[in-house]
């Protein structure tokens, strides 16, 4: 993945959701695929000089909904694949999105 390109992806979601807001803390989930040290290091380089600059960042991991093959359950997976009720492979049913924002806060002060 482009790390660099998705992180610029969600500064510009970030500028737009926050109306010109400085942001005290946000989280971001990352997929499977995604280097978690290549997006901080992006977001490091972007948001310098920015507002998003101090913003507190909680780096989460998003994981995929699988399907088992041998047993039918569905069960969420970071990259793995392997069922926990039998071991079986998954297939993904539902890959998890590269980059998401989830909760944020303003700063308030």
């Amino acid at each position: 993945m482009h790390e660099q390109t998705l992180v610029a992806d969600v500064l510009e979601t970030l500028e737009v959701l926050t109306e010109g807001q400085a942001l005290r803390e946000v989280e971001i989930a990352l997929g499977p695929e995604v280097n978690r040290a290549g997006a901080e290091a992006a977001w490091n380089v972007l948001s310098a000089g920015t507002r998003f600059a101090s913003t507190h960042v909680t780096w989460e991991q998003a994981t995929d909904l699988l399907g088992c093959e041998q047993c039918h359950h569905e069960f969420t997976s970071d990259g793995t694949g392997a069922c926990p009720y039998c071991g079986g492979q998954g297939m993904v049913l539902e890959p998890a999105v590269p980059i998401s924002v989830g909760h944020w806060e303003i700063d308030e002060d």
